[in-house]
């Protein structure tokens, strides 16, 4: 069994942070456990040092951590704002690798952070145009490929909340969960393979859209790369691109 060395925990993140909580707090634990009990018994200096080690991007007042510790609500950080998609991206170097995408089909591509930020920005353009804006919904029906952390965050980048679920879910099971969620737009996959064999989605579009009525823009995604007839009911993912700056809605932390 493999057991880490005196150096390699002292190296440990989570290690580095006891050791910040403990010269600030004028502690001395005497290993991870006690350090875990502390965290449970001052949980709103640990969670507010949490944020501030972590640099968290917020506005807003960071002392009032929890009103009160209850589960009918959401009382955490009542006078913080913050935007996920924003924290996600913050640290990011522009030559840094951000995705990679490795697929069955041997289709390899990888995307830097820079090249995200572009991602990101365009497609946040272009759902601005459609007048997409907070609490907005957008629905992604697609497999775990980069267009689809692209479209969670343009979406969350506007304050919007973004839902999903994969390719192989059938018509009723795609109805039953973006009907209860209602999204404004939808971004779906053109397709997908699963074992050497392709299944055209293209044909599940106008089902899902008369049985969803909140829908109001379609945009399908063919990173497979087949030959689409594009139709009036729809847009094309790669058909837009936008020369747009970046910017971020900062919602409630219980957003």
């Amino acid at each position: 069994m493999y057991n880490p060395t005196d150096d390699e925990i002292k190296d440990l993140e989570i290690i580095k942070f006891q050791k910040k909580i403990e010269s600030k707090y004028s502690k001395d634990f005497k290993d991870y456990n006690e350090f875990h009990l502390w965290s449970c018994e001052n949980n709103q200096d640990f969670w507010k040092e949490v944020i501030l080690d972590n640099d968290i991007v917020f506005e807003g007042d960071l002392e009032n951590v929890c009103k009160e510790e209850s589960f009918l609500d959401y009382p955490w950080f009542p006078e913080l704002k913050l935007n996920f998609a924003e924290n996600l991206l913050a640290k990011g170097k522009d030559d840094s690798i951000a995705l990679t995408l490795l697929h069955e089909s041997d289709k390899k591509e990888s995307l830097s952070f820079k090249e995200l930020k572009k991602e990101v920005a365009s497609f946040q353009k272009y759902l601005i145009n459609l007048g997409f804006k907070k609490d907005d919904v957008l629905a992604c029906y697609m497999p775990n490929i980069p267009e689809t952390v692209i479209s969670m965050l343009s979406c969350t980048s506007l304050g919007g909340t973004f839902t999903s679920t994969s390719p192989d879910f059938g018509i009723d099971g795609v109805i039953d969960r973006f009907g209860q969620s209602k999204p404004k737009v939808l971004v779906m996959s053109a397709g997908y393979e699963y074992g050497g064999k392709y299944f055209d989605m293209i044909p599940r579009v106008k089902e899902i859209t008369s049985k969803i009525d909140s829908i109001e823009k379609v945009v399908i995604v063919n990173f497979l790369d087949k030959e689409i007839i594009k139709q009036d009911h729809f847009d094309l993912f790669d058909e837009f691109r936008f020369d747009h700056e970046l910017v971020f809605e900062k919602v409630e932390f219980s957003h």
